[in-house]
């Protein structure tokens, strides 16, 4: 009776003993350092309203079995009232912010929150980093590119024109701009007329141009368009954060006749036969056409042909004129 009670009161004891060094383990389960490692002051972000900005931070835990609970912030934006559980143990781990109305605008800062479970369903101490002005929050779009300054109503065969125009300015208090960055560009193109009948809008190649130190932006068709006929365009502004101007209105319209006119027909001259007296031959040849003559595109024959006289005597050119 006494060795049972024994061996009794001895697994009491050494389940006990478990169980304490158990939670002693648990409970020194614990965030030991958080650093946020993106975005940092160093690889900085630009954002606007909607932007959502993926905050990653290091975890450093004394326990490798406890799980991790983290939240971020942007400015005054954050992932989550509450912690969300991000993983176990040491690691590296996000949290996405979206940008919302009333954000703080300009330079903000960067913060990750994290603790390990100190018991099961605990809530451990949490640790805390921030990076400094890592985000930039613009909620502006900049203004409306001005007017177009080339080209005004033009004809030409150059398949890879050139359009200009007076640049955009970002909004806002000077604090609050992010800055200028691009312009997006679109085109259409009309085989009807100048006027009439242009397709939908479509992104041009190439779709964006870099926002210019100095002086009038320009976009110059690359690669070269193929088709025949008006082509326009239009562009809107596009800020460091993304915001988007309006639209302009339509640029000056370029006509592209880049089909050549057929070779004009065999020459005849007259008089036929050699003379003496006859010092102002006259030659003759059938008219060239447009290289397309259903084409409303075509701009049509127009101008001078030029010619190339040769001088031979017993079959040897002894002089030409052109």
């Amino acid at each position: 009776m006494r060795s049972s009670w024994r061996r009794s009161t001895a697994l009491i004891l050494a389940l006990t003993v478990a169980m304490l060094l158990g939670l002693a383990g648990l409970a020194s389960a614990e965030v030991s350092q958080v650093t946020v490692t993106s975005p940092t002051s160093d690889a900085r972000v630009y954002a606007k309203i909607g932007t959502v900005v993926r905050v990653t931070a290091t975890v450093t835990t004394t326990s490798e079995t406890g799980k991790v609970w983290m939240k971020t912030g942007v400015g005054n934006c954050v992932s989550n009232i509450d912690y969300v559980e991000v993983g176990t143990g040491s690691g590296s781990y996000y949290c996405d912010v979206k940008i919302i109305a009333g954000a703080t605008e300009g330079w903000v800062n960067v913060s990750a929150q994290a603790y390990q479970e100190d018991v099961p369903g605990g809530s451990g101490t949490p640790k805390a980093h921030a990076q400094t002005s890592a985000v930039f929050v613009d909620i502006e779009a900049p203004s409306v590119p001005g007017a177009f300054t080339n080209p005004t109503p033009a004809t030409g065969n150059d398949d890879t024109p050139t359009w200009s125009w007076n640049p955009s300015a970002d909004q806002g208090d000077v604090e609050k701009q992010s800055g200028m960055d691009h312009y997006k560009v679109q085109i259409a193109h009309s085989t009807v007329s100048g006027t009439t009948d242009f397709g939908p809008w479509a992104d041009a190649a190439p779709a964006t141009v870099t926002h210019p130190a100095s002086g009038d932006p320009a976009w110059t068709a690359d690669p070269a368009l193929t088709a025949g006929g008006w082509y326009k365009i239009r562009v809107c502004a596009v800020d460091k954060a993304g915001n988007e101007s309006a639209y302009t209105g339509d640029s000056g319209v370029y006509q592209l006749d880049n089909a050549k006119p057929t070779a004009p027909g065999a020459a005849t001259v007259s008089p036929s036969l050699p003379s003496k007296t006859d010092d102002t031959p006259e030659w003759a040849w059938t008219l060239s056409v447009d290289n397309d003559p259903l084409g409303d595109w075509q701009t049509g024959l127009h101008g001078t042909y030029a010619y190339k006289l040769e001088h031979t005597q017993n079959g040897t050119v002894v002089g030409t004129q052109t």
